[in-house]
C-alpha cells in the first residue's frame, strides 16, 4: 500500500524515468541469466558435435561407399544400397519370372527361390534413374509374393533395376547374374534371328506384350492378293499401351526370313493410338506399299515398338513407361483361306437408347461405353464415380430433363444408377431423385450413398449388385 501511494504521488516525468530504468535493469538481468545458461550447456553441445563427427566417419572406416547424390554426410547403412540384403526364401510363398523377349514365363520351385534370394542379396542400387524407359533389350520381370500376401515386382534391365515401379542404376555383375539365372531356368537359347520350326502346325499369330495385353491378326491364313488384314489388340489389364503406324513384311524362303520389296518413296503417318485398360481395339494393316502382291507362303509382319504405362499421362516421351519391342505376327497365304469376316463391333454412334455393343465374355465395358450409353439415351449431364479395387462398378448420378449444357450443381437431387462394367448391365438404385453428387463416395468394391440414410451399393458373394441399408 505504501508503494502504491508513493507511486500515485509522483510526477509523470519521474514515473517515466523510473520505468525506463527498471526495464533496462530487467533486460540486463535476463541477458546475464541467458549467458550463464549458455555457459552451462556449451560443453554438452561440443560433446554432441564431436560424437556426430565420429559417427559420420564410420562408413569410411567400414569401407561403405556413401557417395550418393543428395545424401552427403548422411549415415548410410549397407541395406540402403542393397534393398534385398535381408530377404529370406522362408518369407516367400511364390515367384514368377517373365522374360521379354522371348515372352515366356516360369514359376520357380523352392530350390530356385533359394537361389534367387542369394543373388538378390548382392543386388546393389545407386541413384534413382528412370531413363531405362528409353533403352532396348531384354527385360526380366520377377514377381515375388511373400507369405504375408504382399508383393515385390523387380524388373532386371541391366544396367538398371526397377523395384515396384521405381528405376535405379545398379551394379552390373549381380544384375547380369539375375538375367543369366532367369534365362537358364527358362531354358532359353538365343539365336541372332529366330526361325520357325519346319513342322510347326501353324503360324505364330499371338504376341504377348505383357501379362494381360496381347495382339493377334483376325485370321491365321489369308487369300493370295490380300491387301488388308485386321490387327486385334486386347487389354485385360489395368495398364495402358500406346502403339502407332508403321510395319514391314517378310516371307519365309529356304529356311530364312526375307524382307519383301517395297515401292519407292513411301512412308507412314506419325500417329499414336492408346489402348486403354480393359479395352479391345481393331487396327487395319495394309500391304499398299509392297512392290508385289502376296502369294502363297508363310509371312511375318513386324510392327512398331509398344509403350506401356500405369496411365495415359505417362505415355508421353518424358513419362514413366516401359518400352517393349516391336510386335511380330506370322500368317500364311493359301488358296484354301477365306475372306476375313467383319470382326468389328457395331459403332457406338449407331446404337440408341440403353443399347450396348455385344462383347466377348472376357472383356469389360469401359468408361466410354457407360458415358455414350447415357448420351444415346438422351441425357446431357451426369457424373460417374468408379469403385475402388478393380473398378468394376460405376455409380452414375444424373438428372432427367436437364436443359442442354446445364451443369449439375451441389444440392441438386439426382437419380443414381449402378453400371456393371463386367456384364454391361445397368441397375436403377432408386426411381426417385434423392442423391446429391457430393454425398456419394467409392468404398471398397462399391459405394456409400448418403441421402439422410446410408446405403451401401456393392457386389455380393453371388456376383450380384445389391443395395443395403446401413444401420
Amino acid at each position: 500500500m505504501k508503494y502504491e501511494y508513493f507511486v500515485d504521488n509522483l510526477s509523470d516525468d519521474i514515473i517515466e524515468n523510473m520505468t525506463d530504468k527498471m526495464l533496462r535493469f530487467e533486460k540486463n538481468r535476463q541477458n546475464k541469466n541467458i549467458k550463464k545458461e549458455l555457459l552451462k550447456i556449451i560443453p554438452a553441445v561440443a560433446a554432441i558435435v564431436f560424437v556426430i563427427g565420429l559417427i559420420n566417419m564410420l562408413p569410411i572406416f567400414n569401407g561403405v561407399d556413401v557417395d550418393i547424390p543428395g545424401a552427403s554426410g548422411a549415415i548410410i547403412e549397407e541395406s540402403d544400397t542393397k534393398p534385398f540384403l535381408y530377404l529370406s526364401a522362408d518369407d516367400i510363398s511364390e515367384v514368377t519370372v517373365e522374360l521379354i523377349p522371348p515372352f515366356v514365363s516360369h514359376v520357380l520351385n523352392r530350390y530356385e527361390i533359394k537361389e534367387l534370394t542369394n543373388i538378390l542379396h548382392d543386388v546393389e542400387i545407386y541413384e534413382q534413374d528412370d531413363s531405362y524407359n528409353h533403352y532396348y533389350g531384354q527385360a526380366v520381370n520377377f514377381v515375388i509374393t511373400k507369405t504375408d500376401g504382399s508383393k515385390i515386382e523387380i524388373i532386371d534391365y541391366n544396367p538398371f533395376i526397377v523395384i515396384d515401379g521405381v528405376g535405379y542404376r545398379t551394379k552390373y555383375e549381380p544384375c547380369e547374374e539375375l538375367n543369366k539365372f532367369a534365362n537358364d531356368i527358362a531354358g532359353i537359347k538365343y539365336e541372332t534371328e529366330p526361325k520357325p520350326v519346319e513342322n510347326t502346325p501353324g503360324p505364330k499369330n499371338l504376341w504377348t506384350v505383357k501379362s494381360g495385353i496381347t495382339l493377334r491378326l483376325a485370321q491365321d491364313s489369308y487369300l493370295p492378293g490380300t491387301t488388308e488384314m485386321t490387327l486385334i489388340l486386347e487389354n485385360r489389364s489395368a495398364f495402358v499401351m500406346s502403339y502407332g503406324q508403321g510395319w514391314s513384311f517378310e516371307k519365309y524362303i529356304n529356311g530364312e526370313w526375307r524382307k519383301l520389296e517395297c515401292i519407292d518413296n513411301y512412308g507412314f503417318n506419325s500417329l499414336g493410338y492408346t489402348l486403354n485398360e480393359y479395352d479391345k481395339q481393331f487396327f487395319e494393316i495394309s500391304t499398299w506399299f509392297l512392290k508385289e502382291p502376296l502369294d502363297v507362303g508363310l509371312y511375318r509382319v513386324t510392327g512398331c515398338s509398344l509403350r506401356v504405362a500405369m496411365d495415359s499421362e505417362n505415355l508421353v516421351w518424358n513419362g514413366t513407361f516401359i518400352e517393349y519391342p516391336p510386335y511380330q505376327l506370322e500368317f500364311t497365304v493359301s488358296n484354301d483361306a477365306v475372306i476375313e469376316p467383319d470382326c468389328k463391333p457395331i459403332p457406338m454412334s449407331e446404337l440408341s437408347g440403353w443399347q450396348l455393343p455385344e462383347i466377348e465374355d472376357w472383356q469389360w465395358y469401359t468408361w466410354a461405353h457407360c458415358n455414350l450409353m447415357y448420351r444415346n439415351a438422351g441425357f446431357t449431364d451426369w457424373t460417374t464415380i468408379k469403385s475402388e479395387g478393380n473398378g468394376r462398378l460405376f455409380a452414375v448420378l444424373y438428372r432427367e430433363n436437364t436443359p442442354e449444357n446445364e451443369i449439375l450443381n451441389i444440392g441438386d437431387k439426382l437419380k443414381m444408377d449402378i453400371f456393371d462394367r463386367q456384364t454391361g448391365r445397368r441397375y436403377e438404385v432408386f426411381t426417385e431423385p434423392k442423391f446429391e453428387y457430393d454425398k456419394v463416395s467409392a468404398y471398397q468394391d462399391g459405394f456409400i450413398a448418403d441421402c439422410g440414410e446410408l446405403f451401401y451399393c456393392h457386389i455380393n458373394e453371388n456376383d450380384e449388385v445389391v443395395i443395403e441399408l446401413m444401420n
